[in-house]
């Protein structure tokens, strides 16, 4: 789903992407695999609900072009002195734009419209159990794998990696009779892509440093012109990255690397370790007098972690990928909160409620490295 926009002055023309047109004097690079539409050009997936899926859709217009979005944009996007707007590794120089945004390129300026209402006022006072949470997060993904067999007339695959976040979608898939295939090899782990099957612009992407690592993009197989349902996003959806918690633990006084050491032998405590040294400048602690503005920033924090995006014929389904499993998350009580943020306890139960027999083959402890 790469897309560059440049006006004339800007000469470093992404690599291995076409020019697809020209509006206003501004020109349009794609990657391949993009629909022509009327007016313009769309790549991605929709879903019933307003904004909801994940896709970009362009429109040329008089004065140049108009972006649009889902409400929960997987990518990263810039606007610098080598494009005007692009999500292209070698272009993405500066901060990430907003994300509660679409934009429009009129007489060569980027111009940003809002695209929701002002910030919806989600409820993160309640008080929900472990079995409350996994329930509704159980029927998010059911109802969002349901909506996507409707939308799509591709194949639909997922790589069963042998950790939760993939299982959780397994045990849903399993339960409900869901027609989408399901790899594996024998051990029980995905067979991740190799330099030599990934294209150039993927290669980019691995590759990518900064505001904008790729380190989510070396940890999936080649599926070309399937659409690959991911894990990615079901750890930090789900408040598994330390500066969060560090965050929530702060308004109970509760020191997080002694309490961490309480659970030695968990399964997040090998990747909690790691995590907290790579996360610093990432997931910052956020410090606020009230706990509910805390969690108001964790939320919007989290809208930023963008780890994965379809390049070219390599198609993603993101079930992890919606506000209200953080909003759902967010509100667990205190005490179950502690225990699920380092046993993984609402994925544990959701398997539990579908297919049991999953948490039998997971490991007990998460791999510790993810960088």
């Amino acid at each position: 789903m790469i897309f560059s926009f440049m006006t004339p002055g800007q000469i470093y023309r992404p690599p291995s992407c076409i020019m697809k047109g020209e509006s206003a004097d501004v020109k349009l690079y794609l990657d391949v695999g993009w629909t022509k539409t009327d007016n313009g050009f769309f790549k991605g997936y929709k879903l019933p609900g307003e904004r909801k899926g994940n896709y970009t859709n362009i429109t040329k217009i008089d004065t140049g072009w108009h972006i649009e979005f889902d409400d929960y944009r997987t990518q990263g996007i810039t606007s610098d002195y080598v494009s005007v707007l692009s999500n292209h590794p070698v272009h993405r120089t500066t901060d990430n734009l907003p994300i509660d945004s679409d934009y429009s390129i009129e007489n060569m300026q980027l111009v940003r419209h809002h695209h929701c209402e002002p910030k919806r006022a989600w409820n993160l006072e309640q008080d929900y159990t472990l079995d409350h949470c996994a329930h509704k997060i159980s029927m998010l993904i059911k109802e969002y794998l349901e909506n996507i067999l409707e939308t799509i007339d591709k194949p639909i695959v997922l790589h069963f990696s042998g950790g939760l976040d993939t299982g959780v979608i397994l045990s849903i898939i399993n339960k409900y009779n869901l027609p989408i295939e399901v790899k594996m090899d024998n051990q029980g782990k995905v067979l991740l892509s190799t330099p030599d099957q990934q294209s150039p612009n993927f290669r980019h992407f691995v590759e990518s440093e900064g505001n904008f690592p790729g380190f989510g993009f070396a940890q999936v197989p080649m599926e070309l012109n399937r659409w690959l349902i991911s894990g990615h996003y079901g750890g930090i959806e789900t408040l598994r990255f330390p500066q969060h918690v560090k965050s929530i633990f702060s308004h109970y006084d509760i020191d997080y690397n002694e309490e961490l050491q309480k659970h030695v032998g968990s399964y997040l405590y090998n990747f909690l370790q790691c995590a907290d040294h790579n996360c610093d400048k990432t997931y910052p602690q956020y410090e606020f007098t009230e706990l509910v503005k805390t969690k108001c920033h964790i939320l919007d924090a989290i809208k930023y972690n963008m780890e994965l995006q379809s390049v070219e014929k390599n198609l993603f389904v993101f079930p992890w990928r919606q506000v209200e499993i953080p909003v759902a998350m967010l509100n667990l009580n205190f005490d179950d909160f502690k225990e699920h943020v380092f046993h993984s306890t609402v994925h544990k139960k959701i398997i539990e409620m579908n297919d049991n027999k999953i948490n039998n083959i997971i490991p007990t402890q998460k791999e510790k490295e993810i960088w």
